[in-house]
């Protein structure tokens, strides 16, 4: 009878050695798993640890010691997380603020534009460009700018005499007192030339 309860202790003891040790496997996989996805996010944001050293220090550990182990870089690594979470959240706030003071500045900018002559000139005349304007008020003449500019410029022309040969109408504009003094365009009113 003592043989029969000495053998099934021993098989009891075993056994529960065996649940330990399934315990202790089970702690040991999740702290494998722990320390990767540690070791995998600490790569993600170039953090500056040797990560291939931290395996092998981890490797070279016993059983329980890997679990302290991995639940530390574990701790280090939700820590990066949460100060790369501050830092992001803080360039976002600084990104916002440079967009408001661009925003501001732009504005500012628009309303001295609006004050100054070619400014006033571009709110009369909101199809002409911002350098058409200032070309305007300084007397540039140019290819390509149209007969309103001129006459805002100049007054009406002194003639405006059209000619077609074939090619449609083409128009010649003169003013007796500037120089040069004739400009030549199409219908649409666009200095193609003058003299």
């Amino acid at each position: 009878m003592k043989e029969i309860t000495f053998i099934i202790i021993a098989i009891f003891l075993f056994s529960c050695k065996s649940d330990t040790q399934k315990k202790e496997e089970l702690e040991l996989k999740n702290s494998d798993e722990v320390l990767n996805e540690s070791i995998s996010y600490l790569n993600s944001i170039a953090w500056p640890i040797n990560t291939d050293s931290l395996l092998t220090t981890y490797n070279s550990l016993k059983n329980t010691d890997k679990i302290k182990f991995s639940k530390k870089i574990n701790s280090i690594s939700q820590n990066a997380k949460i100060e790369q979470e501050r830092v992001d959240n803080r360039m976002l706030e600084m990104n916002k603020e440079l967009d408001q003071k661009k925003i501001k500045q732009t504005v500012q900018e628009e309303i001295n534009w609006k004050k100054t002559k070619a400014g006033k000139l571009q709110i009369k005349y909101p199809k002409w460009s911002k350098e058409d304007c200032e070309k305007i008020v300084n007397n540039k003449i140019w290819i390509g700018m149209s007969i309103d500019m001129l006459q805002y410029m100049n007054g009406k022309p002194n003639s405006a005499n059209p000619s077609n040969y074939g090619n449609g109408t083409e128009w010649q504009w003169c003013w007796d007192d500037i120089s040069p003094s004739c400009f030549y365009g199409g219908d649409d009113g666009i200095i193609t030339s003058y003299n």
